[in-house]
């Protein structure tokens, strides 16, 4: 899959999670298994919400991290974050 700014996701039906100290604790409902996120990824996983396409989340997320000049970097990080979350069928592209 090519994902790219443009690309829009949201989390999977099939997924649930509960925060704690400030990580995401991802639940596949198909198959039990866990998958912990950092504060990075809980960020991208708590904003999936199926409207926001991959280049302004990159740009929020710059922003919350007081970064706002380094958006490719964060960019390309959620691009991979993306890949890895989208392969366990976490994150689907709307």
């Amino acid at each position: 899959m090519n994902i790219t700014a443009g690309s829009v996701f949201q989390r999977s039906p099939n997924a649930t999670y509960q925060t704690v100290a400030g990580e995401a604790i991802v639940i596949d409902l198909n198959t039990g298994s866990y998958y912990s996120l950092n504060e990075t990824g809980t960020w991208l996983w708590e904003n999936l919400d199926g409207r926001r396409n991959v280049g302004q989340l990159a740009a929020e997320l710059a922003v919350v991290c007081d970064i706002p000049d380094q958006v490719d970097m964060v960019e390309s990080d959620l691009v991979e974050m993306l890949g890895d979350l989208t392969k366990e069928r976490l994150a689907l592209l709307v």
